[in-house]
């Protein structure tokens, strides 16, 4: 190479290499651009070494980095436009309250209002609005509770089941959520305050805080439904029993059974098909749930009846032992026992039903559209022995009435 190409081409590069580093001025891309070009088309000597044309290649990337840098330089820093976080009224860590029963629950820090849907809505949904001396920005877990009457033997006990569950952010000093609410009962909506789920600016700050409002999840008209619901329960027993009866004289021989099997099994699942999606499930749960279990133990049983010597000895499997399979309550099949299980249903949902009568006074006082309600079914199984003091009940008298109908005491 001689030594005044030499010489251009190091100037070019320390040229370029200068502009790459530094922000380029508008001024200097033309003459960059043109000592490039000019270097580019150049008359090339034969002779010429190959160092040349890689330097010409070089001296293109840097180039292009210059432009790119200057490209890069005309950016403007965006600012941060987080709000600042307001302070918060002092609380004490990991607070939790337990709200008076009306929709509208306040707390010194958290507030809510719950907003039930229509009893005629198609697609019922409960509304929550909150109100939060929070910073903005600030994520809350929610999550809304139902209470359903399960049986636990012959007592009933208000067992809790989360309805909806989901994170809302803190606007303004409000929150809002909206979940699906087909079933109606005592519900409470927790709101919680969960470190891993916040912004870096916002962790450590605020995290363990809890809080829990109570309320009535039904309107003043669901009462109207407590009789049709009843009547429903009670249509179901003596049809339940009429197949459990067919199902004990067909296994008397296993070819009687075989005869049969097929078409009584179709008409049994057929049926616990209607007791599971029966609107009578969303007012009595529990008694409900004992007609559904106990056609269940029915079909998962029957497909292992078995025989000794012509003679029918009850269902038996491999796994069980060789022993009499167990009902849902672990206790020896036998149809007396079904029957039994069917027979517990009516009064215990009438228990249910005198349940819902108490929820209702204890939310709305005693009122004179309760009474036809109870006159209704005051003869029924499970309500006769607490009908009366229903319909007298005062506000003090509930708590040991509510007792004695969980009991189910006379």
């Amino acid at each position: 190479m001689k030594d005044d190409d030499r010489t251009t081409l190091e100037r070019n590069l320390e040229a370029l290499v200068r502009h790459a580093a530094l922000p380029v001025r508008d001024e200097d891309l033309p003459r960059a651009r043109r000592a490039f070009l000019r270097l580019l088309v150049e008359p090339q000597a034969e002779h010429r070494p190959r160092a040349a044309t890689v330097g010409a290649l070089a001296a293109s990337l840097l180039v292009c980095a210059a432009i790119f840098s200057a490209i890069l330089s005309e950016r403007r820093a965006v600012p941060d436009a987080t709000p600042p976080v307001p302070p918060l009224r002092a609380a004490a860590p990991q607070e939790t309250r337990v709200a008076p029963a009306p929709p509208a629950a306040q707390d010194r820090v958290v507030a809510v209002t719950c907003t039930l849907p229509s009893p005629k809505a198609r697609s019922p949904v409960l509304r929550i609005e909150g109100k939060a001396e929070l910073p903005d920005r600030l994520i809350l877990k929610l999550g809304v509770l139902r209470f359903a009457e399960q049986g636990l033997g012959k007592r009933l006990a208000a067992a809790p089941e989360r309805a909806a569950s989901g994170l809302v952010e803190v606007r303004s000093g409000r929150f809002v959520y909206s979940c699906p609410w087909e079933i109606a009962g005592p519900a409470a909506v927790t709101v919680e305050v969960i470190d891993d789920f916040q912004r870096n600016e916002l962790r450590e700050k605020f995290g363990g805080r809890a809080w829990r409002f109570e309320f009535p999840g039904w309107t003043p008209e669901f009462a109207g439904q407590l009789s049709p619901a009843l009547l429903e329960v009670d249509a179901f027993l003596p049809e339940i029993k009429d197949l459990i009866a067919k199902v004990e004289a067909a296994v008397v021989t296993e070819a009687s059974w075989r005869a049969v099997e097929k078409a009584l099994l179709e008409k049994a699942h057929r049926l616990q098909r209607r007791i599971e999606g029966c609107e009578a499930r969303k007012v009595y749960p529990a008694s409900v749930n004992l007609l559904f279990y106990t056609m269940n133990s029915l079909l998962s049983s029957a497909a292992h009846f078995a025989w000794e010597e012509g003679k029918y000895v009850g269902p038996k499997t491999y796994y069980s032992g060789g022993e009499i399979m167990k009902t849902f309550r672990n206790e020896d099949f036998g149809f007396d026992r079904l029957r039994a299980y069917v027979d517990e249903a009516g009064p215990l949902a009438g228990r249910e039903m005198a349940l819902w009568i108490v929820r209702e006074i204890r939310r709305g006082g005693p009122r004179p559209a309760l009474a036809p309600i109870v006159l209704e079914q005051t003869a029924h199984a499970g309500l006769a022995p607490f009908a009366a003091r229903l319909q007298a009940a005062a506000p003090e008298d509930l708590d040991g009435l509510e007792a004695e109908i969980r009991a189910g005491a006379r």
